[in-house]
């Protein structure tokens, strides 16, 4: 069974990063060479980015017309500088909200890890690359990371 634990204990023994023993172990059990599945996981990141994008337009609606515009709001709210949560925290719930709301108007689906919580991931993972400025091919890494 593998566990977090494991995951460390592997990454320390090899000296190297979580993702990469991730990624050894997608190859050990789907046979998947590296390239195609970094390659599946950049689709990943870019659909995370488009939903963020699209939901942050304000135009974004579900079919019912009750969910969309909120993540456009909230990030119009955090620009005006009243928001408690600062300008990070605000941006990254924003982004959270815009892929939850894409998912619900029939968009690409993001479900990690679930559908219920589909914007937390992309939106901790695209506000940290700002803040950092951070390459594509890190935060590709950073993906599979969390996936382990």
């Amino acid at each position: 069974m593998r566990s977090y634990q494991h995951i460390i204990e592997k990454a320390l023994e090899l000296n190297c990063k979580i993702s990469e023993i991730v990624i050894l172990e997608e190859i050990m059990t789907t046979g998947v060479p590296r390239e195609q599945l970094l390659e599946r996981m950049r689709q990943n990141y870019l659909v995370m980015q488009d939903s963020v994008d699209q939901g942050m337009t304000g135009r974004w609606k579900s079919r019912s017309g009750l969910v969309g515009g909120d993540a456009a709001l909230l990030d119009n709210y955090g620009r005006s500088g009243k928001s408690l949560l600062g300008d990070r925290m605000n941006q990254a719930a924003a982004r959270a909200i815009a892929v939850a709301e894409v998912n619900a108007g029939m968009g690409r689906d993001v479900a990690a890890p679930t559908a219920g919580s589909c914007g937390v991931l992309p939106a901790v993972v695209l506000t940290v690359r700002d803040q950092l400025s951070a390459p594509e091919e890190k935060v590709i890494m950073s993906l599979f990371t969390s996936a382990g």
